[in-house]
């Protein structure tokens, strides 16, 4: 990638040094505080979101942000081209689902999860919460890399559900599971629970990167609707949170990133390949590439995508995220509030080479080792 950090120097590198755990957060309708315990273990309080403050449906952005420079090269508002504030609140639905792989990533790195064992299978809570052929035609059992290709490059609601069971159990959330319940002894948090994964968790993991104001009702991204409903508050974060996010992984995590950019997947109990659900990474021999590279979605000189997200609710439309190397620097392009994957899909094409061309000074250095047929048209 170019960039090789530790979890330490990626905190040093950004505003958020300081920042430390984050135990819980309570909720009230949208209202939310997440507390934070310094290296002294000295409570400070996390930015809160005040109860009349809504996220925008259907927001219409483009944005590229430089994780060398640590600034956004574009980033308005897609629908006037005005400029958008990077801290406003937003829907996000299945990009969520980056943030909820990462506390997984970790845990592999460190040794706590064996990431081949086949002892997961769907439960009763998977099967009673997520809505999805795929759990109830599937009743065998998978492992934690299997949930991963399913959940990050399928996008399967039920195993982005499933990895947040496996995070919760996990032995380093014990103390903070404790001092949530402490902190909140109304709400029910126990190792092994969805819940307990979205309100510790993913909260502490945000402390850490400084994505503050994001907020999780479910691992998976969704409900595809805006509930307003103390108990399932709405999934919602700002630009600027993804940004952190999407950092954190391409700089302290690359290893994983190929969770994200296989074209095609092959998921426990199914015969055939599915196709990654980010069209720009299929075969450049299939339908969709040629269909593409017909639209005028050719090679962009100097440009290498690695690929991340997509997403689709009603709240957030049609999104994606995409890693991509220029000159020898990693960024992170974002479209959101799309209404056709078309539409999506060939505005990410657009918003990238706007990058490149506001770029023209600086020293190319095209990555010739990617791998062969994996990006539309060589984008």
């Amino acid at each position: 990638m170019g960039w090789e950090y530790t979890r330490r120097d990626f905190l040093k590198a950004s505003s958020i040094a300081t920042a430390g755990v984050a135990l819980s957060h309570s909720f009230a309708g949208m209202a939310h505080a997440a507390y934070l315990i310094d290296p002294d273990e000295t409570p400070a309080a996390q930015e809160e979101i005040a109860p009349e403050e809504k996220a925008t449906v259907g927001l219409r952005i483009n944005a590229v942000y430089s994780i060398k420079e640590g600034r956004f090269i574009i980033c308005e508002n897609a629908r006037d081209g005005t400029p958008h504030d990077p801290d406003s609140l937003m829907y996000n639905g299945s990009i969520q689902k980056v943030a909820t792989s990462i506390p997984v990533f970790e845990a592999i790195e460190d040794g706590d999860i064996d990431v081949k064992a086949k002892n997961l299978a769907f439960d009763r809570q998977i099967r009673r919460h997520v809505r999805s052929t795929y759990v109830s035609n599937y009743k065998g059992k998978f492992s934690v890399d299997d949930a991963l290709h399913g959940a990050d490059g399928l996008s399967l609601n039920d195993m982005a559900w499933m990895l947040a069971i496996v995070t919760s159990k996990l032995k380093r959330h014990e103390a903070h599971i404790k001092e949530a319940a402490a902190h909140s002894p109304n709400e029910k948090f126990k190792p092994g629970d969805e819940y307990t994964n979205s309100r510790v968790v993913l909260p502490e993991f945000y402390g850490r990167v400084g994505a503050d104001r994001t907020v999780t009702s479910f691992a998976h991204g969704l409900p595809h609707y805006m509930t307003g409903h103390p108990e399932h508050p709405d999934n919602v974060t700002t630009l600027n949170d993804q940004m952190k996010i999407a950092a954190y992984l391409v700089t302290v995590l690359p290893q994983y990133l190929h969770y994200f950019n296989e074209p095609t997947i092959r998921v426990p109990g199914e015969k055939r390949d599915r196709f990654n659900t980010n069209n720009l990474l299929h075969n450049a021999e299939s339908p969709m590439a040629k269909r593409y590279r017909s639209e005028g979605m050719q090679e962009i000189p100097g440009v290498k995508t690695i690929g991340l997200k997509t997403a689709k609710t009603n709240a957030s439309g049609l999104c994606l995220e995409t890693v991509f190397e220029m000159n020898g620097e990693t960024f992170i392009a974002y479209v959101a509030g799309r209404k056709s994957a078309k539409e999506r899909d060939k505005d990410m094409y657009d918003v990238i080479k706007r990058a490149r061309e506001m770029l023209p000074n600086r020293r190319m250095t095209f990555n010739q080792d990617a791998p062969d047929g994996q990006l539309v048209a060589g984008l």
